[in-house]
């Protein structure tokens, strides 16, 4: 290129895209990268299936090449999230004449250009004591942070902050939002510039993402759903009608409220001698998993230590849930066990009480039916415990997105609803809010377990 050429495509990171990288974005995606070129700090607050990762990839490209000895870092919650950034950088590249023969090395996690410019991923962080701990002191003059709204809060605020401030590096962090955590607060608290993108705002552009939202999205998924409204609107302000807001699970500073999730805490498979253990099983119904929930008892805080799903239909034949039912009740010091025992459960429920009679292993059985009034009070429970920090659970994806979906609605009547979203279940959730009932040393009502048949509501 001519000096006059460098000038204008340095100048216009659109006409880059367009030039370069067979890139064409649409106006949304055009005031993201202009965006990306002026902003120190940059909060990226799109819905899903906008764009947002590839737009801000292609970004990086452009940076990659017009600065010499440039480095970028990305940091999303895993190893394989940060490289799906660098596999995008690399789409382009090598999609691109002039790019691909600037290639000097490259492997699955980063790829450097003649100009000495890298883009590296590093996994930012669920993973305990160690979180972020491959990203401390590496060198940075751009920090990418790749759904950061669930990174750990430490390596957000103990790792990432600390370098983009000794290295002077500049700090783009995306996600969709995930209630008022660490992610809101750098808006608020640290600030970043945001920008904001819904769903709805991309299907004015783009008759791909129309046609995806209203064919695949919003026949199974209602607009008013805290799901919808979090992931696909990219809404902070959903909690009215979450029943688990995020600093219950993820803790907040400012309520005092440490929160759930315990980044230290792994699953088990076999108890500890001595230790006290209680089991929750929802018994999975026509197309839903079945799913064991086992919780550690420790004076008034319960950990959840062990769960085990079926999602093959074959895999949830009550012999083989009996059994492996069986096995875990040895396997741990299980000394109450509280079960679905609506429809599927009944012959479940017999064969155990059958087994634990012979055997005299002194559980505590618990049969449990989800009626109206049982999903108030086992809901109403483990908000209780929530509230109090006497939960602690891993920092396991499907379990807490299960919890953030969960919604409460108001019926015509005016009575209270507690619901899963229509696209998704709450088999997990079910399961620990049995096992979470039974860690309670309350007296069972006959009603509330289901020893006097109610009508079911699932």
């Amino acid at each position: 290129m001519t000096a006059e050429e460098n000038k204008i495509f340095k100048s216009d990171i659109e006409l880059f895209c367009r030039t370069f990288l067979n890139f064409h974005p649409y106006p949304y995606q055009v005031e993201l990268l202009e965006k990306s070129v002026k902003t120190e700090k940059l909060a990226v607050r799109f819905g899903r299936q906008t764009g947002k990762t590839l737009t801000i990839a292609a970004s990086a490209v452009y940076h990659l090449f017009w600065n010499d000895n440039y480095q970028i870092i990305v940091a999303a919650p895993s190893q394989e999230q940060s490289n799906r950034f660098i596999k995008y950088v690399k789409d382009f590249i090598h999609n691109s004449k002039l790019m691909s023969k600037l290639i000097t090395r490259e492997t699955v996690k980063m790829v450097e250009l003649s100009n000495r410019s890298t883009v590296l991923a590093l996994p930012g962080g669920q993973a305990g004591k160690k979180a972020g701990h491959t990203m401390r002191g590496a060198p940075a003059n751009l920090i990418i942070i790749d759904e950061a709204a669930w990174i750990t809060e430490s390596v957000i605020y103990d790792v990432i902050l600390p370098i983009g401030t000794f290295h002077n590096a500049r700090i783009w962090a995306i996600s969709t939002p995930c209630g008022k955590n660490h992610f809101y607060k750098m808006v608020k608290e640290q600030g970043f510039k945001e920008l904001v993108c819904s769903v709805e705002k991309a299907m004015l552009f783009s008759e791909n993402i129309k046609k995806y939202v209203t064919e695949k999205v919003w026949p199974v998924m209602s607009k008013s759903s805290v799901r919808y409204r979090r992931e696909y609107m990219a809404e902070f302000d959903v909690e009215q009608s979450q029943v688990f807001p995020a600093h219950l699970l993820w803790g907040e500073k400012e309520r005092n409220v440490i929160g759930a999730v315990n980044n230290d805490l792994r699953f088990i498979d076999t108890g500890e001698p001595g230790k006290e253990y209680v089991m929750g099983v929802d018994v999975g119904k026509w197309r839903d998993m079945a799913v064991i929930a086992i919780f550690e008892i420790d004076g008034d805080k319960n950990r959840l230590v062990h769960m085990r799903e079926f999602e093959d239909p074959s895999q949830r034949e009550f012999r083989i849930l009996k059994n492996t039912i069986m096995t875990l009740l040895d396997q741990f010091n299980v000394t109450k066990l509280v079960i679905d025992a609506l429809g599927q459960g009944d012959p479940v429920v017999e064969d155990l009480e059958y087994y634990l009679n012979m055997t005299g292993k002194g559980v505590y059985l618990v049969p449990f039916i989800f009626t109206y009034n049982s999903r108030l009070l086992v809901v109403e429970n483990i908000i209780q415990l929530l509230e109090k920090d006497c939960i602690k659970i891993p920092p396991y994806a499907p379990l807490i997105n299960e919890m953030m979906d969960y919604e409460r609605i108001f019926t015509e009547d005016g009575k209270i609803k507690y619901r899963h979203p229509k696209d998704s279940t709450s088999d997990r959730l079910d399961a620990v809010m049995m096992a979470l009932w039974g860690c309670q040393e309350a007296k069972y009502d006959p009603i509330i377990i289901g020893l006097k048949k109610e009508r079911g509501e699932d």
